[in-house]
């Protein structure tokens, strides 16, 4: 008679499933305890860097920050494996955006794929690849064909590496379904100390927005004077700055009738705004124009984020050589240096363009009028300053 030995063997596992190697600062990841394909929920405990601080059957990271960086390992009975969770700065070439469903990558999505996760489980869903650059015929935007359903959180993923940890991911969003007719929009991911942060109020339907009223922690908000409409800036955002935002719209669809009647002061959800400290932000001289990357090791090169003027779309272009940048067309800067994977934190903004400055030429030919007064004739030259830097 034979005797057969059945060994479970425990592990790790993250949840949603991304690459232990790429966890992003502002991610939000759940580390289960597994026997076999078994989530365990009772007589777990966990350990972090060897020391054991926590019997809860999960280990819930809500917002990650570099300090959750570690090794994580779980024991029920008997230790499972040790998972390296390695936190890295999140990179701004690899984005999923909520406001429209859309994923970009400067350097195309042909590799791509997308999933998501809830309670039951991972799926994967399809990509639908906008058409290319003409020039570069790549792919950089797609939709994410994405139901609505509450608590979903879908993330992509390139599969050009056959090592799964070393794969490129973007951001994770997580949807919340809703019935209201207004809605809150915000960033995807928890705002960075000293980011000037972007709070819309916006209506399904696009009527005209009468009035817009913002609250943080039911209390409400005196809007800055660089805000506008319906839009809400917090610059230079602070730990004051976290907390519970909703609003409030009055609109009207004239778009339908001109005597369409009025919708007075109806509210959205609230959403959760969170502040965390992030990786140095580089610093742009609006000056010299002139990016300071505030990190001790010089990066290789420095990439410029800019929007030409009377546009929406933001563009990129590569600087490989210097720290500043040649403007050739106005609009507004921003600088970041490049990561292994795409970008870091973009800078403050400056508006830069190709300013005409006003030059007083004086002339060689000075008219005596009397003993003690000089005449002198005075021409005006405009003087392009793109070349120089400077007026």
């Amino acid at each position: 008679v034979k005797s057969v030995v059945i060994s479970w063997f425990f592990s790790v596992s993250l949840f949603p499933a991304f690459p232990s190697q790429r966890v992003y600062v502002g991610d939000e990841v759940t580390l289960r305890c597994k026997d076999g394909s078994t989530v365990l929920e009772n007589g777990v405990t966990w350990s972090y860097n060897g020391t054991k601080n926590s019997t809860n059957a999960t280990v819930h990271l809500p917002v990650v920050t570099t300090s959750d960086s570690g090794e994580y390992q779980c024991e029920h009975g008997q230790e499972s494996n040790k998972v390296q969770i390695t936190v890295l700065e999140p990179s701004l070439s690899l984005h999923l955006s909520l406001y429209p469903r859309h994923l970009y990558h400067h350097d195309g999505l042909d590799d791509w794929r997308c999933r998501y996760a809830n309670a039951n489980g991972e799926w994967w869903v399809p990509i639908k690849p906008h058409p290319g650059d003409p020039k570069s015929n790549i792919n950089t935007t797609a939709t994410i064909h994405a139901d609505v359903e509450d608590g979903r959180t879908y993330w992509c993923m390139s599969t050009s590496k056959t090592d799964r940890q070393q794969r490129p991911r973007s951001n994770a969003i997580k949807l919340i379904a809703t019935e209201k007719m207004v809605r809150l929009q915000m960033s995807e991911r928890p705002a960075l100390k000293g980011d000037d942060v972007m709070v819309t109020c916006d209506v399904w339907g696009g009527p005209q927005i009468v009035s817009v009223v913002f609250y943080q922690n039911r209390t409400q908000i005196k809007k800055p004077d660089n805000s506008h409409g319906n839009t809400l800036t917090i610059p230079n955002i602070s730990d004051s700055g976290a907390g519970q935002y909703s609003c409030r719209a009055t609109y009207k669809f004239t778009h339908i009738s001109e005597d369409a009647a009025t919708h007075s002061n109806l509210p959205s959800d609230v959403q959760v705004l969170s502040v965390i400290a992030g990786p140095p932000r580089p610093k742009l001289d609006c000056k010299s124009k002139t990016c300071d990357p505030q990190r001790t090791t010089t990066p290789d090169s420095i990439v410029w984020h800019y929007t030409l003027e009377g546009q929406t779309e933001l563009q990129i272009q590569h600087e490989e050589t210097g720290k500043t940048i040649t403007i050739t067309e106005k609009g507004k800067y921003t600088c970041s240096f490049k990561m292994e994977f795409g970008y870091s934190r973009r800078s403050n903004e400056c508006l830069l363009g190709k300013h005409t400055c006003i030059h007083l030429l004086l002339l060689h030919f000075p008219v005596r009028l009397s003993r003690y007064r000089t005449q002198c004739t005075v021409r005006f030259r405009p003087l392009n300053t793109s070349q120089s830097g400077h007026c």
